[in-house]
Formats: C-alpha cells, structure tokens, sequence
C-alpha cells in the first residue's frame, strides 16, 4: 500500500511537470534608436602660439610654426573645419601704437597642405569622414605661417577660432 501511494504520488507529480513544461508564453517590443547629428571639435593645447621676430631674416622671410596646434574631429556625419581670424588685425600692447598688422600675414593650413591667408570670413581647413578622432584623417596638426614685414616693435595678438560643421 505504501508503494502504490508513493507510486501515485510521483506519477502525479511527473503529470504536472511534463504539463507544465509543453505551456509557454511570450512578451515582445521593439527597440528603436534616434540618432541626431553630432560633431566636436577640440585643440589639445590652448596654449598661445608665440612668433619671435628677433632677425632680419625672420622679418624678410617670416616665421613657420609646423605642428602649431592639433585638432580632433568626432562626427557622425561627413564634416568640414573652417578657420576664421576673430579681428580684421591684430591687436598690439601699446595702445600709442599705430602700426596696424593685418590677420591676412597670418597663413594657416592642415599640415601637409597649402597655405591660405586668414581673414575674418571663414575659411575651410580640412574635411573629413564620419567617426571618432581615431578615424584616419580625424586627427592633425595645423601649421602657421606669419609674414609681417617690418613692424614696429610690440606685442601683438590675434584671435583664432576653428568651427566644425556638417555640410
């Protein structure tokens, strides 16, 4: 009698599990993804570049600065670096001054490339693909150029902005 009541017990309980095993039931949604536009662009030095006209030779021929400042890109979308010269020239210390340096003796390029007067309209620099600033060409130095002539001695400054936009 035992037997048969363990017996009946576990064939009941192998019913509710073999039952329980063949139901099923589901639940389901989707996952979208809005991406908007992005794009970044940093200098990993703000540091002042500074041009030291100390020789004849340097006022005559003019100053090269290579490697002046580098620049990363981050977009998600083909992009396009523009410069621009903040002031129509540059500002010097010494306010008797009057020896006006226009921001056009300052030339600007991506490394490798060709030189372009800067002026207070934008002017492009480089252009590059969507990605990270891992991305090949994401990531460059710009180079400087300054051809001021003769000026008076003084300091003077000049500010520079780079913009990355979406074209």
């Amino acid at each position: 009698m035992k037997k048969s009541i363990l017996t009946t017990i576990v064939l009941t309980i192998l019913g509710f599990g073999a039952y329980a095993q063949s139901f099923s039931t589901t639940a389901q949604h989707n996952v979208k993804i809005t991406a908007g536009s992005v794009l970044d662009v940093q200098m990993t030095s703000t540091a002042d570049v500074t041009f030291n006209f100390t020789t004849v030779a340097n006022y005559t021929d003019g100053i090269e600065q290579t490697n002046a400042a580098q620049l990363k890109v981050q977009s998600n979308k083909p992009w396009s670096l523009a410069v621009e010269a903040l002031t129509a020239n540059f500002d010097a210390d010494v306010a008797a001054n009057d020896t006006e340096v226009s921001a056009s003796k300052l030339e600007v390029r991506k490394s490798g490339g060709t030189y372009a007067a800067l002026s207070t309209t934008q002017g492009t620099v480089a252009t590059g693909a969507r990605g990270a600033n891992s991305v090949s060409g994401n990531t460059f130095y710009v180079d400087y150029q300054l051809k001021p002539g003769f000026i008076a001695a003084d300091n003077y400054s000049l500010g520079v902005r780079y913009t990355v936009s979406q074209p």
